[in-house]
Parts: structure tokens; sequence; C-alpha cells
């Protein structure tokens, strides 16, 4: 494959690139090396995708090469520095909308050179292989798994569980974490979720368990925007590489995420309870409207005058 120096990164890029291409991995290795945020655009059909992929691992891979020299220069003095852990560097977090545009991603990933440690983060709705919980959706479901989980009636549950260890602290690997580069398979969340069940292991809590011995880690942004989800799943990306493929969907995201608290108190102002009584019928409250008409009534009611602020001399 080509190899291309890059703002002195050498990248492999899985065909000749085009200038354009050239140019937008320049923006995305001087982010990285600057550790800055980039905003970038090109047209449909150049890529993006590619080169974002062979960018950011190649960058990453010079990382890796650059330790390693750093290590054997101080291996040769006695009391030079030691070779720093390459799994501490920065890991690569690849979102996108859905699974099945990451399914491209990985698709995209396995035309390159680059053979990096995998996984994929998705919902019990895409990874659950129990024959009761999987046929369940939404709150049923994560109701109906954890149920089975406190039980200990989900088979697949305590198999992980087992092979975690008496103390239930360790990890099952990686499936693909001892294997060589060239070896390795890099799946898909469907091939994840294969692959585990191959071996009689829980999907959903499983890829929880590997996702910080990964190199990189796929999943929707969805996942990542939400607080809440960020702790249920344990994501803590702050020291990674965070891309967001199709960002123009993000700004919806955002304001979908919005939200407001406010304390009781704050909502018992005139207008609130006229505008609230008798329509929302679930919101508690003492006070209910009579009747409809009432509530109409009440509705265009003359507010009571504000009483007058007191004078200071």
């Amino acid at each position: 494959m080509p190899t291309y120096n890059i703002a002195g990164v050498p990248i492999e890029f899985p065909f000749e690139a085009y200038e354009l291409q050239l140019l937008y991995m320049e923006k995305v290795v001087l982010a990285l090396e600057r550790s800055e945020h980039a905003l970038l655009e090109s047209p449909t059909g150049t890529g993006k995708t590619l080169c974002l992929l062979c960018a950011t691992l190649g960058w990453r891979q010079h990382q890796i090469d650059k330790a390693r020299v750093y290590g054997m220069q101080g291996s040769q003095l006695a009391h030079g520095p030691q070779m720093p852990d390459p799994r501490k560097l920065p890991r690569i977090v690849y979102t996108s909308r859905t699974h099945s545009q990451l399914k491209q991603v990985v698709k995209q990933l396995r035309m390159t050179s680059y053979r990096p440690v995998v996984s994929v983060i998705g919902s019990r709705e895409q990874m659950c292989i129990h024959p009761e919980a999987s046929k369940k959706h939404g709150v049923d479901q994560v109701a109906c798994c954890q149920a089975l989980v406190a039980a200990k009636r989900c088979r697949p549950h305590n198999e992980l569980q087992r092979r975690k260890g008496p103390t239930k602290t360790g990890t099952v690997p990686h499936p693909d974490m001892d294997k060589p580069n060239g070896c390795r398979t890099m799946p898909d969340i469907e091939d994840f979720v294969a692959i585990a069940e191959g071996e009689g292991l829980c999907p959903f809590h499983w890829a929880r368990d590997i996702q910080h011995t990964a190199e990189v880690l796929l999943l929707p942004y969805n996942f990542l925007a939400d607080a809440t989800t960020r702790r249920a799943l344990g994501l803590n990306v702050g020291d990674d590489v965070v891309i967001f493929d199709e960002a123009r969907h993000t700004q919806r995201l955002a304001q979908s995420g919005v939200h407001l608290t406010r304390p009781r108190a704050a909502v018992r102002c005139w207008w609130t309870r006229r505008f609230l009584r008798g329509r929302l019928d679930f919101l508690p409250s003492r006070r209910r409207c009579p009747s409809p008409s009432h509530c109409e009534s009440s509705a265009r009611a003359t507010p009571p005058p504000r009483p007058a602020l007191p004078h200071h001399t």
C-alpha cells in the first residue's frame, strides 16, 4: 500500500490518494499533534471515513513507534527511562449515527493495512441473546435483563461471571487481544454477537467489560452524548481521540438531550397554574379544575395586579 509522509507522520493508504484526501488527512494529523478540535468537511464520495481511519490509526502507530524508539534508547543507559506502555496511548473512539453506519466503518477499516483491537458497544436490542429477554423491547427488555441477572437465571451472563474468576473482578480477554496483527478479525456488532454466542457469553456485558482494552471503540454517538448512558456503560473518553462521523446530526441530538429542572415552588405562579390546570391531568396537584368550562374561563381571566415594590429612600 502507498505510504505518505503527512506532517511528519507516515500514513498508509489503500489506494493512490487524491490531493483532496491528502489535505484532509493533513488536517486530521495536525489536529491530533496539537491536541486541538477539528471540524472537517469534504464532498460526498471523497472517502472521508477512510481518510479519518488511516490518519488517526497512522498517527497512533507513529506514537507507538516513537515510544519504542524512546524505550530502546533509554534501555541502553543504566539510568535511562523505560519504554512507555503503548496501551496507555489514546484510544480512538469512533462514533456514528447508527450501527449500520458503524458496520460500514468496519468494512472500510478492513481495507486498510492497520489491524487494531476493535470493540463495539451496543444496546440490549442489538446484543441480547437470551431467549426471553431478546424478544422484549425498551424498558421491558432492560427490566427483564436486570431481573434475570439478579436471579442468576441468565446462562450467558453466568458463564461470563464464571470466567472472570472467583472474585468476579477479572475480565474475559477480547477475542483479538492475543492474536497477531495479521490474524485479527476486527468484528462489527453482528460478528461480535456471533463470537460471544459461540463462546456462550453475554455479548452486552462482555462488550462493556472489554471496551477499556480496545484500541478502537465503535458506538453510536447518542451513547456518548447522554450523560446517564455514559455513566451506565462506564464510558470515560477524557484522554481519547473522539471522532464524530456524520456530525451534522449531532445538533438535533444535542437539542433533544437538553432538559430544564426547576423546583416545585418555581412553577406555582399564577399563569402556570391557569395554563396547566385541567390540561395536564397527570401532573400532581392538590387543586383540581372542577370543569373544562371553568378551565377556559380561568385561562382568559385577568391576572391579579402585581404588588408595588417598596420604596427605599
